[in-house]
């Protein structure tokens, strides 16, 4: 009987609570449905929302504007929202150092982050140098902040810094270089590369992975010169796709992983293109 009575007890007080007020109705702005059709081997496919991709056009900005009219007030009405970006932000407060790049000139590379920045600045200490100072801050490479980096890689005489960037979303990166003295502008390379890039060892090159549309194996390892930004191919992999690449000590040979199915292996090709 006592069971019976703590159980009614602890049903009666739940059963008398008061009701969650009805989430408000949220009405999304249509997107519009385009004319685009592909025709892919006779088959027709169509592909309505391709104008999204567009993303400086004004229909795009427009569907975006309003999309935020809707979640903006309803994120912020949220009881618990504050109280989560708080301790979120102070959890992520704290300094962080990433790992250094050493160059041959004795030059130490790192990204540091003093705790909130949204992306790490890059620093280089001389050798025999305690003093840091920033070459890179990806911060400021675009105004509205719509520019990120990704890898970046010190050329091994220290006086470029490269890094692949992605402009306002785009599935696709490119790759930037810098002066680390800022004795030249920097210079975007007219290439496609896929996640992967390495300097030569004389600093006048970089090789990377082509990037392929679609779901294509990246199977092409290029060689691309940064003064004329020519690139020339050094090794196609085919059928095979490219895992990783490094050079030999000597720097005259690339030593290429390559993928087969469930396989990797390992081909030495010569570092200069004929």
């Amino acid at each position: 009987m006592r069971r019976i009575l703590m159980l009614l007890m602890a049903i009666i007080p739940a059963g008398c609570a008061p009701a969650d007020p009805p989430l408000p109705k949220l009405t999304y702005p249509t997107a519009m449905i385009g004319p685009v059709v592909d025709d892919y081997g006779g088959t027709q496919v169509p592909d309505p929302y391709r104008w999204m991709e567009s993303l400086d056009s004004k229909d795009v900005a427009a569907w975006v504007t309003a999309s935020n009219a809707v979640t903006e007030p309803y994120l912020k009405s949220l009881p618990l929202r504050q109280a989560f970006g708080t301790r979120l932000t102070a959890l992520w407060n704290y300094p962080r150092v990433g790992l250094p790049d050493v160059t041959d000139s004795g030059a130490l590379f790192y990204a540091r982050n003093s705790g909130l920045q949204r992306q790490s600045p890059i620093y280089m200490r001389a050798s025999g140098s305690t003093v840091a100072s920033v070459v890179l801050d990806p911060n400021l490479i675009s105004e509205d902040g719509s520019t990120s980096v990704g890898q970046w890689a010190a050329s091994p005489d220290g006086r470029f810094i490269a890094q692949s960037i992605w402009d306002k979303g785009e599935n696709r990166m490119r790759i930037a270089v810098d002066a680390v003295d800022s004795s030249a502008e920097r210079k975007v390379l007219n290439i496609w590369p896929s996640l992967i890039f390495r300097w030569s060892p004389d600093s006048k090159s970089i090789y990377y992975r082509e990037r392929q549309v679609g779901y294509v194996p990246e199977n092409e390892v290029l060689k691309v010169d940064i003064s004329t930004e020519k690139s020339t191919q050094l090794v196609s992999a085919a059928p095979e796709f490219i895992v990783d690449m490094a050079y030999s000590r000597d720097g005259k040979k690339v030593a290429i992983v390559r993928g087969r199915n469930t396989s990797n292996f390992v081909m030495l090709t010569p570092a200069h293109t004929k």
